[in-house]
């Protein structure tokens, strides 16, 4: 839930920054993109790729409606899940001596291992250059 949140909120912010409709349409617009994205999805060539998430181009409208619908509908509920994690991050500190933190397999010691994986999940950040 909050890495497809994440997703859609560095998409936004991207396709949303300064600069990048001037840029985009000096070199002919979002049209050669969304035309190769389009053959791609159209002759199911996406089905087997890996980078099959690009079909997603074939209309940069549908796709900044797609990725603004959850962030304007759940930003809300995705900070709660945020404050929530870390609360229960706090709560599975291991303490000394209980084995059921420690035990690889146990359902504490998974949902630990779960929850760090999370904080390594990272994306990028839409940053403004400096000016010369």
């Amino acid at each position: 839930f909050l890495l497809g949140i994440r997703a859609c909120r560095f998409v936004w912010e991207l396709l949303a920054r300064d600069g990048v409709d001037d840029h985009v349409n000096s070199l002919e617009g979002w049209h050669p993109i969304e035309s190769v994205a389009r053959s791609f999805y159209d002759l199911n060539i996406h089905e087997c790729s890996e980078n099959k998430q690009f079909v997603l181009l074939r209309d940069i409208n549908e796709l900044l409606e797609i990725v603004g619908g959850p962030i304007l509908n759940l930003e809300v509920e995705a900070e709660k899940t945020e404050q929530y994690i870390q609360k229960l991050r706090k709560k599975l500190q291991p303490k000394k001596r209980e084995s059921s933190f420690m035990m690889k397999g146990s359902p504490i010691y998974n949902l630990r291992m779960c929850l760090q994986a999370e904080t390594e999940e990272h994306f990028p950040l839409c940053l403004t250059p400096p000016k010369p």
